[in-house]
């Protein structure tokens, strides 16, 4: 028979084994726990670092489009700038040889035809003629032998050359001064002459 002291020793290694195979377990599931917690906070992380890549990458998609868009937007202008700047010196030429055109005799025929020209298409007795002052006793001239009711005048906006003509009721004008003919020129100039420096896609 066992005395009592083997049995006390038997007794408490059997307890041992139990804590030992407890201690195990519990070490297992608290293993288990903190893995699934690890997976759960890792998973968590990544969501919040894609999250935060997400904003990041739209932030800088925004800030590159507002920058293009800057870009674009100033080089248009620039070019928009460069372009009047063009129109500006072509114009300015044209009107400078038509200054000088105006100091020949092939103006006076030009003159001449015009206000024939003018005097016909009014059709009426109590007109106005407006030209330089330059022009103005050629005009009388001119528009005597054709309507002797002409009443000639001069026209201070008008410093180029030729002339403009309405009823004395105001009620029908027509230009043909080299200042409208300029002024038609420039709208189908900028319209149809493709002057342009914006840069094309993909540049």
């Amino acid at each position: 028979m066992l005395n009592q002291n083997d049995k006390l020793e038997r007794f408490s290694a059997q307890i041992n084994r139990t804590a030992e195979k407890t201690v195990q377990k519990i070490q297992k599931q608290t293993e288990k726990i903190s893995n699934t917690q690890l997976e759960t906070f890792r998973a968590e992380a990544q969501e919040e670092l894609e999250e935060r890549m997400t904003y990041a990458e739209g932030r800088l998609q925004r800030e590159a489009n507002g920058a293009v868009a800057r870009q674009g937007a100033k080089r248009k202008q620039q070019a928009a700038q460069h372009r009047e700047e063009i129109v500006a010196d072509v114009f300015d030429r044209a009107k400078a040889q038509l200054s000088a055109f105006a100091n020949t005799q092939d103006y006076q025929a030009l003159l001449h035809s015009c206000i024939t020209s003018l005097l016909q298409a009014i059709g009426n007795k109590d007109v106005r003629l407006f030209v330089r002052a330059e022009d103005v006793e050629k005009a009388k001239v001119f528009a005597g032998a054709i309507n002797s009711a002409a009443e000639v005048l001069v026209d201070n906006e008008n410093r180029i050359g030729l002339a403009r003509v309405e009823t004395a009721d105001g009620s029908v004008c027509l230009s043909d001064t080299f200042q409208s003919r300029l002024d038609a020129a420039r709208v189908e100039f900028l319209s149809g002459c493709g002057l342009s420096i914006l840069p094309k896609e993909g540049d």
